[in-house]
């Protein structure tokens, strides 16, 4: 199993993450924070061959984790860092948005 790679994105782009299996038929589930992840319409997740990916639209800030892609039947897995920046910085000084 090949790691995944962190990545940082700025809050509302897309994101993937991609590991590489030795087995095409393993089976696979996503963790975000050690807690399994389910498909819905803000992530998803693809199979091509030995190539397993989640897919992440449109980031929150809430989407920072750590995310971890576990073989079912093993056990092994691999895990990378998410950061999300935030689209706007406040500035608590002086309670102005900064763009």
């Amino acid at each position: 199993m090949l790691p995944l790679k962190e990545a940082t994105v700025t809050e509302d782009d897309d994101v993937e993450f991609s590991c590489e299996l030795s087995k095409a038929e393993a089976v696979v589930k996503w963790l975000k924070d050690g807690v399994e992840i389910a498909a819905s319409e803000h992530v998803s997740f693809e199979t091509a061959g030995t190539k397993r990916t989640l897919k992440i639209r449109k980031t929150t800030v809430d989407d920072a984790a750590s995310y971890q892609c576990q073989i079912v039947a093993s056990g092994q897995s691999c895990q990378a860092p998410l950061t999300v920046n935030g689209l706007y910085v406040y500035s608590l000084e002086c309670g102005k948005m900064l763009l």
